[in-house]
């Protein structure tokens, strides 16, 4: 009826739905699309994510911990990589001679317990260097080592800790996301061993 024209408001609200869902089926397209040409280095990564599921939750939080530090390590290629949930009153650390030594262990946990502030503040994976004073402690063999921290959520949604790695090289998206999956299943497996 050309003598009630229908209200902006009106058109919006009922266009409004449509464009939602056409903005979520692109995204999910271009995801699709992401997977059909996953790249040799996310084949890797889905079994590196496959051998994680396999390991053994009889035995304990400590063990299967270290398990995916170092099989995450040489999948990134990283000097370091750590779980720190502060809450849980869990550090683990790999390669496990860092924490044997007190001058490292104490330079690398500084630099972990400030990624952990960083991680709950932010909630989102961060991308670093490292601070000068942790890489000559270390001892790392880069001059300019990088940091890529994932932070570990609960059920709740709460942040309880992180997963960081640092490597010689930059870090990838494809290396990001693998990140987040990793602390997942860290956070299944932490609330399979609890029970």
């Amino acid at each position: 009826d050309s003598s009630n024209p229908v209200s902006l408001e009106f058109a919006r609200t009922e266009i409004e739905p449509v464009l939602n869902c056409v903005e979520r089926q692109i995204a999910i397209n271009v995801e699709l699309s992401a997977v059909r040409r996953m790249t040799k280095e996310g084949q890797k990564g889905v079994q590196l994510l496959m051998d994680l599921d396999a390991l053994d939750n009889d035995n304990g939080p400590h063990e299967i911990l270290q398990h995916i530090l170092s099989r995450s390590a040489k999948h990134f290629q990283a000097e370091l990589s750590a779980v720190l949930l502060p809450g849980l009153g869990i550090q683990e650390i790999w390669p496990g001679s860092v924490q044997k030594n007190e001058s490292i262990s104490k330079a690398v946990m500084t630099t972990l317990g400030a990624l952990v502030a960083q991680a709950q503040i932010h909630r989102q994976v961060l991308l670093s260097g490292v601070n000068i004073r942790t890489r000559i402690a270390a001892g790392f063999r880069s001059d300019n080592p990088k940091v890529l921290c994932s932070p570990i959520i609960n059920s709740i949604g709460d942040v309880i800790g992180v997963f960081v790695l640092i490597a010689a090289r930059k870090f990838s998206k494809e290396q990001v996301r693998l990140s987040r999956a990793i602390c997942a299943k860290i956070n299944t497996l932490l609330r399979t061993a609890d029970q």
